[in-house]
Formats: structure tokens, C-alpha cells, sequence
């Protein structure tokens, strides 16, 4: 049996977990990585870093390097109701320093956080690590984990271990924490065709009377579609082949017939929003879906995971220098980030709802609402609660 020895050890390599593994290993400390797939290569939800990200990733001196990495910006996107645009927001108008947001392949994304972390000798990370359950003392205190690497029995024994593993998260059901809140009232269906060259390259959410659809751009000139239906649609969507999905396509923008004709390969995602009463225990914290699922509305999932990381670096920093791996200590990461992320799970919940109103009288009036608010200033406290939250602004 393998048996391994760190300062942190960060289960799962999402954006979050090679994040927080770069800034750790900056500072000189231990740290261990466990990934447990093969390859970053994998079909992923969240790609658009939002301008609050970017200023994030600014003030860690990383903005630089990734707008380096293959890339497209976004400057805006709008509403669409027959044929037309009832709503526009710029980003221009939510930030003036950072006036834009970027869709970046999110392989591409951890691959650059990983080449810098690897120029430290005292980062290490494994592939194909399978991580089963937590290492515990005699007072309960996690330890680290056990599992295999490479098929090969490890334990690895760390003074801080964290969650990063995403929504199905193995880390938060061995540790047990309480699930508060889980809300699953819809589900997307993905798919990916060529731009049309007649199209800004622009997020594009459209109300169809029937099931809505987004269109979001994708390096290096893709569109990706989103079909929103809600559980109880979900047999009817599987048993026509997606068919209804490529009608209402072509029924909204015809010039796409032929590349929606020939498209194959199909995504489903359930939209699940996931509150926990807490992220900490002694020895161990969660951080990104491990601690908090967020749904795709405002598509801002991967940019309050990058928070969360920022936040457990200086907090777990402290941790490893003053020898105290507590709950009290640990759990400070949480009271800095939980409020926001719960804030924005009931407002993510609160827009889903009119999107996916079953009310026969709002849906036909919601197109209308929305070209209300789209002339009142309502439109930026919207966006600007999404793109760029007050927590966020603070982070420094």
C-alpha cells in the first residue's frame, strides 16, 4: 500500500481544486493533488469567467497569463422574444475596468492553472485516483484519505484535507455534512453546432412560448444551445430523440436547419442547487459543488468556486502556520464566502421559477415583464448582483 505524507491534500481538479492547489504551493507548502480520471479531457458545465472573476484573477497576478490561454470574449447578450431582442445588458455597464467576460474550454482553464503549479517541486498530483473514504484519529479529526492510485492501495495522510470534487462530491458524503436545501425543479439538454457568421457572438437567452433556449459562444467559433424542460417533460424529451429540441431550433432561427439537422451528440444536465448547513470539520473543508451546487442560471457556477479558492488560500495558509487545522479555524472560510453563495442560490431559484413557470398567465406576460424591467435600472442591479457580487468586489 501506498502511503503518502502532505500539508493539503485537495480531492478533485476542478477549476477550484487547481486553483487552490497553485496558491498553496506558492507559498512553499506541501500539496497533493487527486484526480480521479484518467485526463482533463471530459465534457464540462462551466466555461464563461465572469468580470468579477477576472478581477479576481487579476488580483492574484494570474489575469495575464490566462487571457494568454485560447479564449473568446463576451461584451453582452440580450433577451429574445418573436424574432426580437426585449432585453440587452452590456458588461461595459456592470464593470468599466473589466468590460467583458470570457468562455474559455474549462480543460484549457485547469490545464494553465496546473503547468504553473507544476513549476513547484513541492506540488505533486496523480491521476486516476480513486479516493473511497476519510482517515480519521481517535478524536474524529479527518487525516486524510483512503482509496487507490493508479489501482494501487493508498492512504494519504494530510493536515488538511479539502473537498473539491465537484457535485456528486464522495468528501461531503463521508464526511456527512447536512444537506439543507436541495432544489431540482428542471434539467438542460446540451448540444454544440458552428456559429452562424449572421449572429453576434453574444449570449442569447429566448422565450419561445414553449421550452426556452440559450445559445452561449464557445471557443473557437462554436455555439452551445441549452434546451430548458422541467422534470415532468423529461420522458416525453427522452422518447422523441431530442426531436422536439432541434424543431423549436429551427422554428426560431430557420438558418440553422442544416447544422441542427446533423447534430448527434446530446448533453443532459439535471439543474440542481444544493445548500449545506456547513463546509467544515476538523481537519477538512469543502469548497466549489462540493459545498454548494449552483445551477446554470447566470451561468456564474465555476466563478464562485474560484472565489471559494482564494478564500481557503488565505484562510488554510493561516491554518498550516499557526499548526491549528480546527473546525474553528477551518470554518472561517465559509463565514466569508457561504452568504454569498447562499444569496445567490435564492436568486438563482428565484429567476428559475419565472423561467419555468407553469402559470398559464405569467408565461404569457413574462416576455412583456421583461421588457419592462429592461428599461429600468433594475436590468444592472440584476446583472451586477450575478457578474459581479459585493463579496466579490471586496476580495482582495
Amino acid at each position: 500500500m501506498k502511503n503518502i505524507k502532505t500539508d493539503v491534500c485537495i480531492v478533485g481538479t476542478g477549476p477550484s481544486g487547481a486553483l487552490l492547489g497553485l496558491l498553496l504551493a506558492k507559498q512553499g507548502h506541501e500539496v497533493l493533488l487527486l484526480e480521479k480520471f484518467a485526463n482533463l479531457e471530459r465534457d464540462y458545465r462551466g466555461e464563461i469567467l465572469q468580470p468579477s472573476t477576472l478581477q479576481l484573477l487579476d488580483q492574484i497576478d494570474m489575469l495575464e497569463y490566462i487571457l494568454e490561454q485560447p479564449h473568446k470574449k463576451i461584451a453582452q447578450g440580450g433577451i429574445h422574444y418573436k424574432g426580437k431582442r426585449i432585453m440587452e445588458f452590456k458588461m461595459d455597464d456592470i464593470s468599466r475596468e473589466y468590460p467583458y467576460a470570457i468562455q474559455m474550454a474549462q480543460s484549457t482553464f485547469i490545464q494553465a492553472l496546473l503547468k504553473e503549479a507544476e513549476k513547484f517541486p513541492n506540488f505533486k498530483m496523480h491521476f486516476n485516483s480513486n479516493v473511497k473514504t476519510l482517515l480519521k484519529d481517535e478524536t474524529g479529526q479527518v487525516i486524510g484519505v483512503q482509496g487507490t492510485i493508479e489501482k494501487e492501495p493508498a492512504e494519504v495522510f494530510a493536515k488538511v484535507t479539502v473537498g473539491s470534487d465537484g457535485r456528486q462530491s464522495t468528501i461531503r458524503r463521508e464526511a456527512s455534512f447536512k444537506e439543507v436545501n436541495e432544489h431540482h425543479r428542471s434539467n438542460l439538454i446540451w448540444f454544440t453546432i458552428d456559429w452562424p457568421s449572421h449572429l453576434p457572438h453574444e449570449l442569447m437567452y429566448m422565450f419561445t412560448g414553449k421550452n426556452n433556449l440559450f445559445m452561449i459562444p464557445k471557443y473557437p467559433d462554436k455555439m452551445q444551445i441549452g434546451y430548458t424542460f422541467t422534470k415532468e417533460q423529461q420522458a416525453r424529451v427522452k422518447e422523441n430523440n431530442y426531436k422536439e429540441i432541434k424543431d423549436l431550433v429551427i422554428e426560431q432561427i430557420p438558418e440553422l436547419k442544416e447544422r441542427v439537422e446533423n447534430s448527434k451528440q446530446f448533453v443532459k444536465l439535471q439543474v440542481i442547487s444544493l445548500t449545506l448547513d456547513h463546509w467544515a470539520a476538523d481537519g477538512l473543508v469543502l469548497v466549489g459543488d462540493a459545498a454548494h451546487v449552483m445551477t446554470p442560471i447566470g451561468v456564474i457556477g465555476i466563478n464562485v468556486a474560484l472565489a471559494d479558492s482564494i478564500v481557503a488560500a488565505e484562510v488554510i495558509l493561516e491554518a498550516l502556520n499557526e499548526g491549528d487545522y480546527s473546525v474553528n479555524k477551518l470554518s472561517e472560510i465559509e463565514k466569508k464566502r457561504k452568504p454569498e453563495a447562499d444569496e445567490l442560490q435564492r436568486l438563482q431559484i428565484k429567476v428559475e421559477s419565472l423561467i419555468f413557470t407553469t402559470n398559464p398567465i405569467v408565461s404569457q406576460l413574462r416576455p412583456y415583464l421583461v421588457q419592462f424591467m429592461s428599461k429600468t435600472p433594475l436590468v444592472n442591479i440584476l446583472m451586477k448582483k450575478f457578474f459581479f457580487p459585493v463579496n466579490q468586489r471586496k476580495a482582495g
